[in-house]
């Protein structure tokens, strides 16, 4: 399930939204989501559970790069991300 929630702006008097995507998945039976939050500038991709951030971890890429891999390459430099924040929590890497 993916939902996706829109937010202040971080500092007052600050014009960027931060927009967040949440990814949900099982992991040997514990509830587990994948935050992916833009705030215009770059994206960041971060495993939680239980509102607990589950690794170390974070992916992050400019928006340069997203829209130049999305361009140049046709691939999703987002997914890429939520693929590799899955793949590291489902193989114990924390």
């Amino acid at each position: 399930m993916i939902t996706i929630g829109r937010g202040q702006p971080a500092t007052p008097g600050h014009t960027k939204e931060t927009v967040m995507l949440v990814e949900k998945f099982v992991d040997n039976g514990n509830a587990c989501e994948i935050r992916v939050i833009c705030d215009g500038e770059s994206v960041y991709v971060k495993a939680f559970q239980d509102n607990r951030s589950v690794s170390r971890f974070r992916y992050s890429a400019s928006i340069e790069v997203v829209q130049d891999m999305a361009a140049v390459l046709g691939s999703d430099a987002v997914k890429h991300l939520i693929e590799i924040a899955k793949k590291d929590i489902i193989n114990g890497l924390k």
